[in-house]
């Protein structure tokens, strides 16, 4: 299933229930959820420690991307420290969002809401997307980008298509912060033109708006 990463129906069957047990309690609020396993180190051929990586990415359907990764020596021990992750960062993005009226799940009485939300996750938790890769693999990239991409200049080792969410700036900003990134492009829901907002080196925020030469 992936270039010097096994991963076995145990590994997969593990995931499920440990990022599914995990969401399940923010279920109608998540979109789809996307987990990337890679390696690097030890046996793989690759340079340093032997890590194995797990990265987990939430689409959320009212709340941008939340972006979770850990590496640890066993795949097992990173998953578990993933979920734990994920789940510090769902309660804060849910107290976020429930205070700007922004949740689509239910905060109401904890049995009852927590049952509809189980419910609702049990739709998509086999649409859970698993992809593995390796670390440090520059030749692989190389040889993937000369056959999906001959247009560009030898020194673009990857390019990447990015679906852009109508959103006003305070939401691309709270979006870059749950990613743990330094800037965030967005497609703004009144211009509905591409922008970027990135944090400032002194303090703060910036947007980038993009404007045509006459």
């Amino acid at each position: 299933l992936g270039n010097l990463l096994q991963v076995t129906d145990a590994i997969k069957a593990y995931i499920q229930e440990k990022i599914a047990k995990t969401l399940s309690k923010f279920a109608q609020e998540v979109k789809n959820v996307d987990v990337s396993l890679s390696a690097r180190g030890g046996d793989t051929g690759t340079h340093g420690k032997k890590e194995q990586k797990v990265d987990v990415t939430i689409h959320t359907v009212r709340n941008g991307i939340v972006r979770v990764e850990d590496s640890e020596g066993t795949l097992y021990a990173s998953i578990d420290l993933v979920a734990d992750k994920i789940d510090r960062k769902m309660v804060k993005l849910k107290e976020r969002a429930i205070s700007k009226g922004k949740w689509a799940g239910h905060a109401g009485p904890r049995d009852q809401g927590q049952a509809l939300e189980e419910a609702a996750f049990k739709e998509y938790q086999d649409d859970v997307q698993y992809e593995t890769s390796v670390f440090d693999q520059q030749e692989a990239i190389n040889r993937e980008f000369a056959t999906l991409n001959k247009d560009f200049p030898p020194i673009v080792y990857r390019t990447k298509v990015v679906r852009l969410d109508p959103m006003s700036t305070e939401d691309a900003i709270e979006a870059m912060e749950a990613l743990g990134h330094d800037f965030y492009m967005y497609q703004d829901v009144q211009s509905r033109t591409m922008q970027v907002v990135y944090r400032r080196a002194t303090q703060g925020y910036g947007v980038l708006v993009p404007e045509s030469k006459a």
